[in-house]
């Protein structure tokens, strides 16, 4: 049995956050590939690099992240937003599961995780801001 603080343990449950986070759904359309690409680079994702104090910081990490992310996706999916959004899901899952949270210090960050936009989101958004 695995205990919950183990290396290979956490390893198992980024890599499960990873396959939930980077779903058919969270990219339909983006053509074969992308999917097995985005989780494979989101299972090794250092998560201790965002586990920090200051917005500056976690923006330019965030940055990074990204730009290294479109480089592993396939050639017809390669763009900035389509990686932005499965990093952001992927956070925010990350920090929605006790065992990476605790062990990873993501709370630290938890103000400056962007909401990853769908059009449900988005029409919730406007219709609270007064713009149906």
């Amino acid at each position: 049995m695995l205990k919950t603080r183990s290396p290979r343990f956490l390893a198992a449950v980024q890599a499960r956050t990873a396959r939930i986070s980077a779903s058919a759904s969270a990219t339909r359309g983006q053509g074969k590939g992308v999917v097995k690409a985005a989780r494979d680079y989101l299972t090794t994702l250092p998560l201790s690099e965002f586990a920090l104090a200051r917005r500056t910081l976690f923006l330019a990490r965030l940055e990074y992240h990204t730009l290294a992310l479109v480089k592993v996706l396939p050639a017809k999916a390669r763009r900035w937003g389509l990686a932005r959004k499965l990093l952001n899901i992927f956070l925010r899952d990350a920090l929605y599961t006790t065992y990476l949270a605790e062990r990873y210090g993501l709370k630290r960050s938890e103000l400056f995780y962007e909401i990853p936009l769908d059009s449900i989101t988005t029409r919730h958004l406007r219709r609270e801001a007064g713009q149906h």
